[in-house]
């Protein structure tokens, strides 16, 4: 099951992985998301995945990238880009005034 807002996170304190350890942006890009329970390495890694596709996606089209942000294609861009691929702010920037209907 998905972690809701409202479960209990593990402490930024507490969040260390189970081997090696975690930068201080992964550690800030981590803070008040990892569920109580749940490997912070995992959580990661999903923000990695969206960081990866963001750099296939606008290697191979910018407005596709921009497009798959805008309508939630790739969920949680906003975040991953702030915390871990801020090379990206400008797709997240663009994709502020685009509309996922089409519509404005």
């Amino acid at each position: 099951p998905a972690a809701t807002a409202e479960d209990p996170k593990t402490p930024v304190d507490e969040i260390t992985p189970a081997t090696g350890t975690f930068t201080k942006q992964q550690k800030e890009y981590l803070k008040d998301r990892v569920p109580k329970g749940m490997d912070p390495a995992a959580v990661l890694q999903t923000g990695q995945e969206t960081c990866d596709k963001l750099s296939y996606l606008v290697k191979a089209d910018r407005d596709t990238a921009v497009g798959a942000i805008v309508t939630g294609e790739i969920p949680d861009a906003k975040d991953a880009v702030a915390g871990l691929c801020t090379q990206h702010q400008a797709l997240v920037d663009e994709a502020a005034y685009g509309y996922p209907d089409g519509k404005h």
